[in-house]
């Protein structure tokens, strides 16, 4: 991945700039972990550039895979203070061990400086909701208004950031149910985001 899709993450009141998510502008192969464990780290390369340039929160998505088989590949990022936004298919986290792994490797990316994220959190989920409970991350991502107070009070008073906002209304009634943070098409419209250009941002 040469380049990156950059999208702004707002604050919920004044919509200003509070944060950047890394995004591939390709296709991603999700059904191939080995894959998506380059996916992956390209994506926490062009982060840890963008926190470095413009010294303003980047997040990057990972794989339960990711975590489960190349860990050692992605600790190196975390001084560099990213988000890493754990992605919501957990299949893996059906087995104990890895529930284990994935938990110590969060204890150990919070150490070393980075911050957390569950993303699309969705509240059927009893796997997943449970990590968050363990984790205890320090933002959570949902598209659904339902559940917001929850979600807070079970990881611990985590930001909470409402996703797929495509215009003005949404963005009113996100703020409305407390919504902390805010992304989506509607600002990507509205902010100008810094080019995502990986050569341009290590000049």
């Amino acid at each position: 991945m040469d380049r990156a899709k950059i999208q702004p993450i707002v604050d919920s009141e004044t919509h200003e700039l509070v944060a950047l998510e890394v995004l591939s502008p390709y296709p991603v192969p999700l059904h191939d972990p080995t894959a998506m464990i380059e996916v992956d780290l390209a994506a926490l390369r062009h982060a840890a550039l963008l926190r470095q340039k413009l010294g303003i929160r980047v997040h990057s998505n990972i794989e339960y895979s990711t975590i489960l088989e190349a860990w050692e590949e992605v600790i190196p990022f975390a001084p560099s203070g990213v988000v890493l936004e754990l992605v919501e298919r957990g299949a893996a986290l059906e087995r104990e061990r890895a529930v284990a792994k994935v938990l110590a490797s969060m204890r150990e990316w919070r150490k070393g400086g980075g911050l957390i994220a569950f993303d699309d959190v969705p509240m059927r989920d009893g796997k997943l909701l449970s990590m968050i409970g363990m984790v205890q991350p320090d933002f959570v991502k949902v598209e659904s208004l339902r559940g917001i107070a929850v979600l807070r009070a079970l990881s611990g008073g985590a930001t909470v950031v409402v996703e797929r906002i495509e215009t003005r209304r949404q963005a009113k009634r996100a703020r409305a149910a407390g919504a902390d943070e805010l992304q989506g098409f509607y600002f990507d419209r509205v902010q100008a985001i810094p080019t995502a250009n990986c050569g341009a941002l290590s000049e």
